[in-house]
């Protein structure tokens, strides 16, 4: 059986060769709704970097726990940071290219968030905070430390 035929059986009538449209339609309105969603999540995150974007405030935040997600094969870390006075936690993926960076707990990285919603995050990974920076403004910086804007 070719798997051009093997598609075609999933759509069959019980027991004969005649193509059942219910099961056309069904999954039809599956793609359609898993195709909408995809469109919405996409929107959705291209709205939150637009929003760090035209609202960057950098802070510093600090790594907590490491994870193993079980629904990828790429891990997650908690951190925790402040601004203006509130502290937010968050969990973090980390990229293929962080997999193999030793990261500890207490490990300090320039976090870019929205001042508008300052719970819209980006932990940068590839920005650590230097060890002699102990003072951090309430309301982040407009450019990353030692940075030219």
């Amino acid at each position: 059986m070719s798997v051009l035929e093997e598609f075609r059986s999933n759509f069959y009538k019980s027991g004969k060769r005649v193509i059942d449209p219910i099961k056309i339609v069904y999954a039809l309105i599956i793609i359609i709704i898993l195709g909408a969603l995809a469109i919405y999540g996409s929107s959705k995150e291209k709205q939150l970097v637009n929003d760090r974007k035209q609202n960057t405030r950098y802070v510093v935040g600090i790594i907590g726990d490491r994870h193993k997600n079980f629904r990828s094969s790429q891990g997650t870390i908690d951190f925790s940071y402040q601004f203006m006075s509130i502290k937010y936690a968050r969990l973090h993926s980390i990229g293929a290219h962080n997999e193999n960076m030793m990261l500890s707990s207490g490990d300090r990285f320039y976090v870019e968030i929205s001042s508008k919603d300052p719970g819209n995050s980006k932990l940068l990974l590839d920005f650590p905070v230097p060890d002699g920076m102990h003072r951090v403004p309430s309301n982040g910086w407009d450019h990353m430390p030692g940075f030219v804007k």
